[in-house]
């Protein structure tokens, strides 16, 4: 066993003696949103201690609940760390989702892992990576609108950190089908990004034998999801197996399989870490704008629908309010529906995904209540043809997740 290794384990605690042995790694943690352990949902823990000489490439897991980025994370670790199917240990600093109770493992945390010390063991940066609760909670769609609020109050203060050199879309390589839920899934994970980050956009398929996904790969494309490609313009893919730290049996044949499943993922790693040197980081500023423009559209919906709804005694208040203004409940309708169609014309422009479920599940509404406004008809010429080609061009597998997002919400 290397030194550094041995002195791994002596900053851990020892779960069980294996093989192969388990060690929870002890991790300093920070509350980034300056609340208390129990409350905070924006966590940073770090292991060792930062050497400026060394870059730092940063990694966003993102995926289905349930997917198995838990142990992606403890992988991606061990291999840093130089860890061998020989060594017959294994480190933890998440515990997996299989170890935990479903309550416990559907949170709403967003964590930051920074891991420093192991530079020049299998690769020359220290690495930070930035796990994201699962989408399709079973809990309700609330849950994942969390997410994206969580990851741009995240953005705002990791000051310095502007800028990701990966994000990881973790799925099962056992997915072999585009049910509603996958849809909405892949919807919505695609739509929290700017339009510059597709080339940094990988698959990492867990739960893997080796061989090609070739089920999974389908029900991406069948999505037509925005990521990074190969040479044949299929989706860049990483396979790994979750089955490093279970116990070994006794025998040859028991060993064998433990030690394909343990070099599956040692292979994926490799060839992730290799295309993590290689690839640009991508400035997160056109990201955080798109989720900023979304949530800025649905509160916008939400005023247009207050103000249809208000009573007439309210609608008095209304005007009353915007009296110093001299701004009337129509004209406030007039502003708000020009906010909602100038909103969705950025989102063209700058959204990796211009056709988000979040912008779909409006389109309706927002038509209609265009057709009502005479007075916005006449001034916005076109506004109208514009979303209903929107409207029209989603495929089936969006229009199946905007129905499980109206399902579930």
């Amino acid at each position: 066993m290397a030194s550094s290794l041995q002195k791994c384990c002596q900053d851990s605690v020892r779960i069980h003696s294996g093989p192969p042995a388990l060690y929870q790694l002890k991790l300093k943690r920070a509350n980034l949103d300056r609340r208390s352990d129990q409350q905070s949902k924006l966590r940073r823990f770090t292991y060792g201690q930062q050497n400026p000489k060394y870059p730092t490439k940063t990694i966003l897991l993102v995926g289905a609940t349930g997917s198995g980025k838990s142990t992606l994370i403890n992988a991606l670790v061990n291999f840093v760390m130089g860890v061998k199917f020989e060594d017959k240990m294994w480190f933890e600093i998440v515990a997996d989702e299989s170890d935990r109770a479903q309550s416990e493992s559907q949170t709403s945390e967003i964590s930051v892992y920074e891991i420093f010390g192991f530079e020049g063991k299998t690769v020359p940066f220290s690495l930070t990576i930035i796990d994201t609760p699962g989408y399709g909670d079973t809990r309700g769609i609330k849950y994942d609108d969390i997410n994206s609020k969580k990851l741009q109050e995240l953005f705002g203060v990791l000051s310095g950190r502007t800028e990701i050199d990966a994000v990881g879309f973790v799925m099962k390589a056992t997915e072999n089908r585009l049910d509603e839920r996958m849809s909405y899934i892949f919807n919505s994970v695609t739509s929290l990004f700017g339009k510059n980050m597709e080339e940094n956009i990988v698959m990492m398929f867990t739960f893997s034998d080796g061989s090609e996904p070739t089920s999974a790969l389908r029900a991406l494309k069948d999505a037509n999801i925005k990521c990074a490609t190969d040479e044949d313009g299929d989706p860049a893919y990483f396979l790994f197996n979750n089955r490093q730290k279970e116990k070994r049996q006794a025998g040859k044949a028991a060993e064998k399989a433990a030690k394909f499943a343990f070099e599956t993922s040692e292979e994926g790693l490799e060839e992730f870490t290799d295309c993590l040197e290689r690839s640009e980081p991508q400035s997160l500023t056109s990201t955080v704008q798109v989720m900023m423009e979304r949530k800025q559209l649905t509160m916008c919906i939400q005023d247009i629908k207050e103000l249809k709804t208000s009573p007439a005694g309210q609608m008095q208040n209304i005007v009353h309010s915007f009296r110093h203004l001299q701004v009337t409940p129509g004209e406030k309708m007039f502003h708000l529906l020009d906010e909602a169609l100038c909103i969705i014309e950025h989102l063209e422009e700058i959204a990796l995904n211009v056709d988000s479920v979040s912008t779909f599940i409006h389109l309706d509404f927002l038509i209609e209540n265009m057709k009502e406004n005479v007075e916005f008809k006449a001034s916005n010429h076109g506004a109208l043809q514009k979303l209903e080609r929107i409207k029209n061009r989603m495929n089936k597998p969006n229009q199946a997740g905007a129905v499980y997002y109206k399902l579930r919400r």
